[in-house]
């Protein structure tokens, strides 16, 4: 019984701090983050904030509410993705983020096609190229008025990590794959409906697997911020196709923006909804 009240005490100052903290640095959300090791009702706090935007007649898009922070860019020598060296990244305000990648039925309820090679209105929609995916995010604007993107590379490996350091999201065990993600080891060759793996701490599925997901920023190898425009466009996650350490967290891809894979898809950003 003690024990329960000097959680609920806990509970309650981790609150207000949080409140307190979201006024002096706008972008600051109210629940805990997601690394913290308590336990019991303090949980409820470390999924963030979910809203639902409409973009079609019976079409919807789930958005989670990511907050600003900071990861060390490259994962820990020893967890098993090749990756040794690190640097400290810092984002300054929150965004919202897709819950799940863009599906079928979102693409052909606004676009009227749908390119895809795997056929599912739930599976991610792919074969789409990175300029195929602002035409979507242009019209889905223009529908809605709001001002959708897609994620910053730094903000994708902000909200994959969800307040972890490990090579995956999950932890440091590639064994564990099959529980979160779809790759080359458990895919069948194909892609499969969003939302079927566990999601990451913040409520995020198939940030891992699935489909490569693009990102705004054109290839600069060696920083975040500034990046250099080029042929050619990040991607991140890993896919069906690949296999163990290429679905991390911190590993990058990147392609010519007209080209389209049937494992590359996306998924949405917006500062504000």
């Amino acid at each position: 019984m003690f024990r329960d009240k000097v959680l609920i005490f806990k509970l309650f100052l981790n609150i207000v701090q949080a409140f307190f903290l979201s006024q002096v640095f706008p972008g600051t959300c109210l629940y805990a983050a997601a690394g913290s090791r308590e336990t019991g009702l303090q949980a409820f706090y470390e999924r963030p904030p979910e809203r639902n935007v409409r973009i079609a007649e019976s079409v919807e898009m789930q958005f989670c509410r990511i907050p600003g922070g900071e990861f060390l860019w490259d994962s820990p020598e020893n967890d098993g993705t090749g990756q040794s060296e690190q640097q400290k990244v810092s984002i300054a305000h929150g965004f919202w983020l897709g819950k799940y990648e863009v599906t079928q039925k979102q693409w052909q309820a606004l676009m009227g096609t749908n390119p895809s090679a795997f056929k599912g209105e739930n599976r991610p929609v792919e074969l789409v190229s990175w300029h195929d995916c602002l035409e979507f995010i242009d019209k889905l604007n223009r529908r809605t008025g709001k001002k959708f993107r897609l994620p910053r590379e730094s903000e994708w490996e902000l909200a994959c990590r969800a307040g972890t350091d490990t090579g995956y999201y999950w932890g440091n065990s590639i064994a564990e794959e099959g529980d979160y993600c779809w790759s080359g080891l458990n895919s069948k060759g194909q892609t499969h409906c969003v939302g079927e793996k566990k999601p990451n701490r913040w409520g995020l599925y198939d940030m891992n697997g699935n489909v490569w997901e693009w990102c705004q920023e054109s290839s600069g190898w060696d920083n975040y911020i500034d990046l250099p425009r080029g042929r050619w466009y990040v991607a991140r996650g890993g896919s069906w196709f690949t296999f163990g350490e290429s679905c991390g967290s911190s590993i990058r891809t990147y392609n010519s923006p007209d080209s389209r894979f049937d494992d590359f898809g996306f998924r949405l950003a917006c500062d504000e909804l």
